[in-house]
């Protein structure tokens, strides 16, 4: 045999060891494969059995959902039947509510305004019988007042009378008086014309303020605030008046009576247009 011939005879043997070797591989692969192929399908299988078996677990629970949402759908609108009636009746009730709650106020102001009227009829009661009492007294006492007023008047009467009588008798008094001031008067006119100085020698210091002059400014009452000497104040003595202010001389007016401090005088010369008032100074002699 030739050498290539052996050289093809190995090649062919080393091919066909290769091709056993390599199918021997495969068949041993494919086995496996198979197998395994064969394991994972029956493991599936039983998978898929037991979400065959879950799914109809699930189906079934689903119809049940179905079914109770189905019911609490229906419940859901009863409730919302019996939620919308509720809330009717809630609105009738509220507006009941309303009405009574407005009735309750104008009771409530009624009630006020009567126990106001209640209030002050009591008080009016009150003042009522209060003024009766008071009344009542004042009567009495508007009794007791008039029978003393006649009690009174009865006195003031018979004091009236008496005083009538005492008029009567001073002003006999002050006629006689006012004879013998005539007189005095001439007599001191007579000593002043044939002695001046001798009435002014005579007269002591003496100075006040006019506090009341009569309605005709005839009449004047001299209260005497300086009296230096401390002398009487006599009858027939003569004032000076004059305004304190301006010093001008008004006139003359003589003591008639006295009575302590205050001397009531005679207005004897006017300056004319001049006007003695209460407040004027008067003087017994002035420099």
């Amino acid at each position: 045999m030739s050498p290539i011939g052996r050289a093809f005879t190995v090649l062919n043997l080393l091919l066909a060891g290769g091709f056993v070797l390599y199918a021997g591989n495969n068949l041993e692969r494919d086995a496996y494969w198979k197998k395994k192929h064969k394991d994972e399908t029956e493991a599936l299988q039983e998978q898929v059995s037991t979400l065959e078996s879950q799914n109809a677990v699930l189906v079934g629970d689903n119809e049940d959902v179905k079914r109770q949402l189905t019911a609490s759908e229906t419940a859901k609108g009863s409730f919302e039947s019996q939620l919308s009636e509720a809330r009717n009746e809630n609105e009738s009730l509220r507006q009941a509510l309303n009405a009574i709650e407005g009735n309750v106020t104008q009771l409530r102001a009624s009630y006020e305004t009567v126990s106001s009227s209640i209030d002050r009829a009591t008080e009016d009661a009150k003042q009522a019988r209060a003024d009766a009492i008071a009344a009542n007294q004042e009567r009495d006492s508007a009794v007791a007042a008039k029978d003393k007023a006649q009690a009174d008047l009865r006195d003031a009467n018979d004091m009236i009378a008496q005083l009538n009588d005492r008029v009567g008798e001073r002003d006999s008094s002050i006629a006689s008086l006012e004879d013998t001031i005539r007189q005095k008067d001439i007599l001191l006119d007579v000593v002043r014309i044939k002695a001046p100085g001798l009435i002014a020698a005579a007269v002591p210091v003496l100075a006040g303020t006019v506090e009341r002059v009569d309605a005709a400014g005839k009449l004047v009452t001299v209260l005497v605030t300086e009296n230096p000497a401390e002398a009487d104040i006599s009858a027939g003595y003569s004032f000076a008046i004059y305004n304190a202010g301006s010093r001008t001389y008004k006139g003359e007016a003589m003591v008639q009576s006295v009575d302590g401090n205050y001397a009531f005088c005679r207005v004897t010369t006017t300056v004319p247009g001049a006007s003695i008032q209460a407040g004027d100074q008067a003087a017994t002699q002035t420099y």
